[in-house]
């Protein structure tokens, strides 16, 4: 009964192996037809023959040591104990049956088995240092060395993590080859636990020796490569090493070094001596060393020597922190100038930055999201996950756009549709985009939208878009099958469907019984194995989620959490950010964990029909991506090979606008003692979002420079003095393709008070006439969402633009009501844009544009007192007689006009 159980539970045992193994093998088979598609396939031979070779290498060197050393052990065991004493003792017969041929045979299988199972499992972790192993073995200089060893930083970033996981390996090797060794040596009698007899055999004992000496030798290794990591150092004033760590701990490392060379040394040695005397007073000095060099003297130093004069001391070590600090986020190469924030704007200036101010952003993402989700959704099962901004050419110039992608969500779904053959052969894509000029909305309060509908229409040449349909997104990442005899959902049309047959080149195809009883087993659908809607031509399309997609083929990079879509051609494609990023880098402040270099070397362009994946270089003086290049030469494309109209929409990407702004906040002080008394530290200005401060998130603009001639596409921050209000500097990046990647500093002039964005805010609220309106809308059922506070440099002079959004509290369709200007002394609060600069600046001299798609004309303000009043009288007469027509839409605009006449009047009888 007992073996029969045995024998039950050691078939099973073999069956789940057999079934977890061949999961993973359908895996693999799986995703290497996948790279194959992709076109990728040779990356993924590339990754996983490294792996394999690291399991291999690592398993075999491991066993070999391991079972080298159990034998030696078993074959040192003398025929008895030596400390065994006649035939009458108790153990007699139990030594005798181990020292037997049989047992011998039986004892070398399992030393055997034990060996390769340790080995598997030592294999199998080394695997986890591939990217190390890579980078390594491709490794190229960084022509800078460090300030402390002399050595390029190549050497702290791709050899030194390669050599910790040697060690790594080593020290897992050594401690568990001795305690098995050990086990064996107690086994065979070599060792005893008996009190009153000598514990080891002299062969034991210079066994264990030669081990321990070796473990010695990997623990003198590892205070070598401590002493090269005090370059990453965290405890003193900056990040890396300070003068404690240059002048105590360093040389208490080294003495530590040699230390336990002697110490292994000692070890070796101590096979000629009886006993451990000798290695034991090593290990002791070692100890003690320990304790006081890398203790009690880097303490004293640093309480006796340093902080009494902490400045003077650290001096030096301050400079190279600010220096890699900056080199290592791009920082070094900022343009700094000063932007002398003059109040003589006019409406001259504004006319000549037209373009500027046609291009200021009245549409928060997070409403227009809202909004898009209301107005444009067009069926439960379609929704918009993200806003974007980008800029395209309309009416011969570039303007800024907001722009989103209408893709298909599954779980929205009735119930009962959600059938298999619906979730995976019917609805298998997202349709179509739309789009609105940042700064128009209707008289109503909704985005005037300019890409819209299913299908999609537009009268705008460059945002025309002739193949909708969405298969790659950002939102689910299901498997679908296409090119099966099932019609595919393509989009509503009223009452009926349009269906549609995939045309692109995405998805494996499964032609044969291998393949699809592969995906059925990783997927877990017999479906796909016995449907009859699938043929040998149909197509299994998965990993469908664009930021997966693009990892699983180089998930040694670092993505942005934000893909843009992009109309190129009539095609839409997702451009994507990818960073390398880099925790060795010595003497640079962390921005997040323990990462301490950041560049924005790739771009990556998805094709949302196709699939299909493209990496382009826009770094190419990183040394990181060139490793990478050099490990995979046929994966990334110069940056001179993308198309020149996705070129054109390429982004300074926010993430790492956002980290540049915070580190710079603090490295822009370079004087030594102004960086350690931290006397001119800056922060992220914060405005009002809701009834909450935040701080400003990096925002895109359409702005012209001071100095320049034309305006261009590029992201701003504003920053403010740590604790205070007030607006000290602003940083912008370029995005044109020509200035790519450009940093520029504006700083104002510290004797002058330039109002910070939580200023303006608190200004805006201390407004009777606005206040005063804000509370009456907040308490009519309705809720004022305020929007993010633009700082809008124009010429030499700042603007602040606020717009204010009106939702009522049963629906979530915020509508843009008003926009907020303020600028110097003056703050104004109108229906629109212009409205609020007229009443800033006064009526300037520029004819009034006409209204473009569809926009309602604005009547022409009256120059006379006596003028706007007899208009306003007209306008609320027509709104009587309009009202009394039940005409109820012309009724709304009579009185918007008789509103915007009355304010007009305000503002003329305050003059």
């Amino acid at each position: 009964m007992k073996t029969g159980k045995v024998i039950t539970y050691a078939l099973f045992t073999v069956l789940f192996v057999i079934i977890v193994s061949s999961k993973a093998l359908v895996n693999l088979f799986t995703d290497w037809l996948w790279f194959k598609e992709v076109a990728y396939d040779g990356v993924f031979v590339d990754i996983l023959s490294l792996k394999l070779g690291l399991w291999v290498a690592s398993g075999l060197a491991f066993f070999v040591f391991l079972y080298a050393n159990m034998l030696i052990a078993r074959k040192m065991a003398p025929p008895f104990p030596y400390w065994f004493g006649s035939q009458d003792d108790p153990l007699y017969e139990v030594l005798k049956f181990i020292k037997s041929p049989a047992f011998m045979r039986f004892f070398n299988l399992v030393l055997f088995a034990v060996a390769f199972g340790f080995a598997f499992i030592i294999g199998a972790s080394a695997t986890g240092y591939w990217d190390i192993v890579l980078k390594f073995l491709n490794q190229v200089p960084y022509g800078i060395n460090d300030p402390v060893f002399n050595l390029d930083l190549s050497f702290h970033v791709f050899s030194v993590p390669f050599y910790r996981a040697l060690l790594s390996l080593g020290f897992q090797t050594i401690v568990i080859s001795i305690i098995l060794t050990s086990a064996v040596h107690w086994i065979n009698g070599g060792i005893t636990l008996r009190p009153d007899m000598q514990r080891f055999a002299p062969h034991t004992k210079a066994h264990l020796s030669v081990l321990f000496g070796l473990f010695f030798v990997l623990v003198g290794l590892s205070y070598k490569l401590n002493s090269y990591d005090l370059l990453l150092s965290n405890t003193g004033v900056i990040f890396g090493a300070g003068y404690t760590d240059i002048h105590a701990k360093l040389p208490a490392l080294t003495v530590l070094f040699y230390s336990s060379l002697i110490a292994a040394v000692m070890f070796m040695v101590n096979l000629h001596f009886k006993g451990w005397r000798l290695p034991a007073a090593s290990i002791a000095f070692i100890m003690g060393v320990s304790i006081l060099a890398g203790g009690v003297y880097p303490a004293l130093v640093q309480q006796y020597s340093v902080s009494p004069n902490e400045i003077e001391k650290e001096t030096p070590y301050i400079k190279k922190s600010i220096e890699f600090t900056n080199r290592s986020y791009g920082l070094d190469k900022i343009e700094e100038k000063l932007f002398p924030a003059e109040q003589v704007l006019t409406t001259k200036d504004l006319s000549e930055n037209r373009q500027t101010i046609d291009n200021i952003r009245l549409w928060d993402w997070q409403p227009l999201l809202k909004t898009y989700n209301q107005i444009q959704s067009i069926r439960p099962y379609y929704n918009f996950s993200d806003v974007d901004v980008d800029r395209y050419p309309i009416d011969g110039a570039l303007r800024q756009v907001a722009i989103a992608a209408r893709e298909f969500n599954a779980d929205n779904l009735s119930e009962n549709a959600k059938t298999w053959m619906n979730q995976h052969l019917v609805y298998t894509h997202g349709y179509g985009i739309i789009a609105n000029r940042v700064n128009e909305f209707t008289e109503d309060g909704m985005p005037r939208l300019i890409l819209k509908d299913i299908p999609p229409k537009t009268s705008i040449p460059s945002i025309d878009v002739t193949r909708p349909e969405i298969y790659f997104g950002e939102t689910g990442n299901d498997y679908i099958v296409v090119g099966t005899k099932t019609r595919e959902f393509d989009f509503p049309m009223g009452n009926e469907n349009s269906y549609t047959i995939y045309e692109g080149t995405g998805g494996v195809t499964m032609d044969g019984i291998v393949k699809k009883a592969a995906f059925a087993w990783r997927f877990n659908s017999m479906k796909l194995l016995l449907a009859d809607s699938l043929t040998d031509k149909s197509r299994i399309v998965f990993n469908r989620n664009i930021t997966e997609r693009v990892r699983l083929v180089a998930p040694f990079l670092r993505y942005e959490n934000d893909p843009y879509i992009v109309i190129d051609n009539g095609r839409l494609f997702w451009m994507l950010d990818a960073y390398t990023v880099d925790d060795r880098y010595p003497y640079s402040q962390p921005f997040a964990g323990n990462d301490n270099y950041i560049r924005n070397s790739v771009k990556v362009v998805i094709d949302a029909y196709n699939g299909t994946i493209d990496y382009y270089i826009f770094d190419k003086e990183d040394p990181l991506i060139k490793t990478y290049k050099k490990a995979f030469p046929g994966l990334f494309k110069d940056s001179s090979k993308m198309p020149e109209g996705l070129k054109a929409h390429v982004r300074y990407p926010e993430g790492l606008f956002s980290i540049q702004n915070q580190m710079f906040a603090t490295f822009h002080m370079t004087d030594p003692q102004v960086f350690y008394n931290k006397e001119d530290l800056w922060s992220i200005s914060k405005e009002i979002i809701g009834s909450e401060q935040q701080e400003i998130e990096p925002y895109y603009m359409m702005m012209r420079l001071p100095g320049e001639e034309r305006e261009k596409f590029m992201i701003m921050t504003p920053f403010t003095p740590v604790k205070k209000n007030n607006m000290i500097a602003w940083m912008t990046a370029k995005s044109d393709p020509a200035e790519y990647g450009q940093l520029l500093v504006y700083k104002f002039p510290k004797q002058k008070l330039i109002y910070g964005p939580l200023q303006i805010e608190a200004r805006i609220d201390q407004t009777p006439d606005i206040s005063q309106q804000l509370s009456l809308w907040n308490q009519s059922g309705s809720k004022v969402l305020r929007g993010n506070l633009f700082v809008i440099p124009v010429e030499d002079s700042i603007l602040y633009i606020e717009p204010l959004y009106l939702q009522a509290e049963q629906t979530e369709l915020p509508e843009l009501k008003r926009v907020i200007v303020a600028y110097g002394s003056k703050i104004a609060m109108e229906s629109d844009l212009s409205t609020a600069l007229n009443a800033i600046f006064g009526k300037g001299q520029e004819p009034p544009r006409p209204a473009k798609d569809g926009e309602s004309a604005q009547p022409e303000i009256p120059s006379s007192i006596k003028e706007l009043t007899d208009q306003a009288s007209t306008f609320f007469e027509n709104a009587q007689k309009k009202s009394r027509a039940g005409d109820w839409t012309g009724y709304g605009e009579e009185l918007k006009k008789l509103e915007d006449t009355l304010a007009e009047l305000k503002r003329r009888a305050a003059e």
